[in-house]
């Protein structure tokens, strides 16, 4: 075990690594991120001085909040004003908007979003890992004739195998990989699980962000049939093995329940939970 995944089972390090994702890498806004279009397609940014709001054309909007801490201080008035505005560009736009709250953010917020009728979602846990560590799991566990590969470029293929699994739109997604893939700021690499015959039955990307020790890991849909016989495992391990091979030696991603025992089970750790919130507005 390497010094690196030493710290990861200490809280006290996790907490300092965290802080570092926040510092290096999260405080650079939704761009880096693999789980959102930022660009080119913005519909809407509207900033407070704290909070940017942000839309983008077939996803819901997210609020941004570079220092969380700094709401506290936003008077009654303030608060019924942002979320009033919040709310009617969301009407405006047809589109719902997403609060992520963490432990960063003022007590009285949760209470504030259900009263605006924003309404709680399922948690999302955030984990931090060793690329090492994780890239040298088992690699013998697969069904036969499955290939796993990195730069895949179907990315028609991964919006369908989203929309599968996890149901919704998801038509931004293909111009987003594509996107993701020449964006310099934090690179992007797409990896799939194949059967025999091509048929794509799993699908993942990993972006990486230069300047830092950390890649992102982001995706994770494998098809119904096909879950629970190691192709989840594969890609993290691909994943995990492609960052170490350009030196970034911690892992950053966010893992509803059921991927979140295969993470623990490959050396992550959970650092915090993020709980969204979401407004929908009528009609939606």
């Amino acid at each position: 075990m390497t010094r690196t995944d030493r710290q990861l089972t200490r809280p006290a390090c996790d907490k300092v690594l965290l802080s570092d994702w926040d510092a290096q890498v999260g405080a650079a806004g939704p761009g880096v991120r693999g789980d959102f279009h930022a660009s080119p397609g913005a519909l809407a940014l509207d900033c407070t001085g704290r909070v940017a709001t942000k839309f983008v054309a077939g996803q819901a909007g997210i609020v941004l909040v570079p220092d969380p801490a700094s709401l506290g201080a936003l008077p009654e008035r303030g608060w019924e004003h942002l979320l009033a505005t919040q709310r009617a560009r969301a009407a405006a736009l047809g589109l719902p908007l997403d609060w992520e709250l963490d432990e960063r953010f003022p007590d009285r917020l949760p209470n504030r979003l259900a009263a605006a009728g924003f309404r709680e979602r399922r948690p999302v846990t955030v984990l931090l890992g060793s690329a090492g560590h994780a890239a040298a799991g088992r690699g013998d566990d697969l069904p036969p004739g499955i290939r796993v590969q990195a730069d895949s470029t179907d990315y028609a293929a991964v919006r369908d195998l989203a929309r599968t699994v996890r149901g919704g739109d998801w038509s931004w997604l293909p111009d987003a990989l594509a996107h993701w893939v020449r964006d310099d700021r934090a690179p992007c690499t797409v990896v799939t699980a194949r059967t025999p015959r091509g048929r794509l039955v799993a699908a993942a990307w990993v972006r990486f962000h230069p300047g830092t020790p950390f890649a992102s890991l982001w995706g994770g849909a494998t098809a119904p049939a096909w879950r629970g016989r190691g192709l989840y495992r594969a890609l993290v391990r691909l994943r995990a093995a492609l960052a170490a091979d350009r030196g970034h030696r911690l892992l950053y991603t966010e893992a509803m329940g059921s991927s979140r025992p295969v993470l623990c089970r490959g050396g992550f750790g959970p650092v915090r939970v993020l709980v969204p919130y979401r407004y929908c507005p009528p009609g939606r």
